[in-house]
């Protein structure tokens, strides 16, 4: 379950990346700014699993429920206060559609996909902790 938690969480991270690196014209015009998403989930697993090999220190300690909605939480918060409460409607949703390359699929139906990839990440990581 580590490993769901450790990409939920860089997957918000990945987001928050992508609409700061948005934020650059210069960059944004050059590549595409979607990238950082899966480039901040495969740096975050490398960086979790050298963490834990190295210091022989327990992943699930740092990565809990509680530490998941507050990340969630901020990241819903700095995006709305980098980039304001009407882009956030649809910058988010046109980084992933850039990168899906899925050009045609309305930004309402990637905005829903997001909005159930956070919501259901938070249930699955919260039910995980239950059980133990």
């Amino acid at each position: 379950m580590k490993y769901f938690n450790i990409l939920y969480n860089s997957f918000l991270w990945g987001i928050i990346f992508s609409v700061l690196a948005f934020q650059n014209k210069w960059l944004e015009m050059r590549i595409n700014i979607g990238i950082i998403i899966p480039i901040t989930i495969i740096i975050a697993f490398i960086v979790f699993i050298l963490f834990e090999k190295i210091n022989r220190f327990n992943i699930d300690e740092i990565l809990s429920f509680k530490f998941a909605f507050i990340n969630t939480i901020l990241m819903i918060v700095f995006t709305i206060i980098i980039i304001g409460i009407e882009r956030t409607k649809i910058l988010p949703a046109a980084i992933i559609r850039e990168l899906l390359g899925m050009t045609k699929v309305s930004f309402s139906r990637i905005n829903m996909v997001i909005i159930s990839i956070i919501i259901l990440g938070l249930v699955i990581i919260g039910f995980s902790r239950n059980k133990k």
